[in-house]
């Protein structure tokens, strides 16, 4: 898996990476985000990459609402990976799961079949309220059956997240106050979970 951007990571060739999803891919709140700090933790791994990173998160989108902006914001780069996070907005406004599965699905099978990316699918933070967070776990699930299903990656960051508060790490210290959202502490975990798979 991610074989191919591997590869070119190596040769220092040029790999276009478009961060497709909501307000935790667009970095609400903080100066960098999880994208920014993964590229820097890829290009820690090789030195010699070379990386083009487009932003495309936008803060409230479900999936649903970002498929308008699919064709722009993703397939016109022609990338080399795409990562995709959605979930939490879908879970809060009460999209029904089996049309979020078939919503995954059809984004994944087209960017296969339109270009030659690499994908990574991942799942996004613990929610403060335990209702909420397990409501957007049955999101997080379905993007993991997807994930496998389709064979492409997928970084578990709901469960990277729970375990640290198994080790007694505090759930405020990862987010910002009030907000819900990651702050520069949290994203780090998403970074280097995500760099992992390289």
């Amino acid at each position: 898996m991610l074989e191919r951007v591997k590869e070119k990571l190596k040769k220092g060739e040029k790999i276009v990476y478009v961060a497709f999803g909501d307000s935790i891919t667009e970095g609400y709140g903080v100066k960098e985000g999880w994208p920014e700090k993964l590229v820097k933790e890829l290009k820690n791994k090789y030195p010699q990459a070379e990386i083009e990173l487009l932003n495309k998160g936008r803060a409230g989108d479900t999936l649903e609402e970002s498929m308008c902006r699919f064709e722009v914001d993703v397939l016109s780069y022609n990338p080399d990976l795409v990562s995709i996070n959605f979930g939490i907005n879908d879970a809060m406004n009460g999209v029904n799961l089996n049309d979020f599965e078939k919503l995954l699905r059809e984004l994944i099978q087209t960017i296969k079949s339109r270009t030659n990316s690499e994908i990574i699918v991942l799942s996004s933070e613990v929610l403060e309220d335990e209702i909420a967070d397990s409501t957007a776990r049955k999101y997080y699930d379905k993007l993991q059956k997807v994930s496998r299903e389709e064979k492409v990656a997928f970084v578990d960051i709901h469960r990277i997240w729970q375990q640290k508060l198994r080790e007694g790490v505090e759930l405020s210290t990862l987010l910002i106050p009030g907000l819900d959202h990651p702050n520069e502490e949290g994203y780090k975990i998403f970074a280097k979970a995500i760099s992992d798979l390289f």
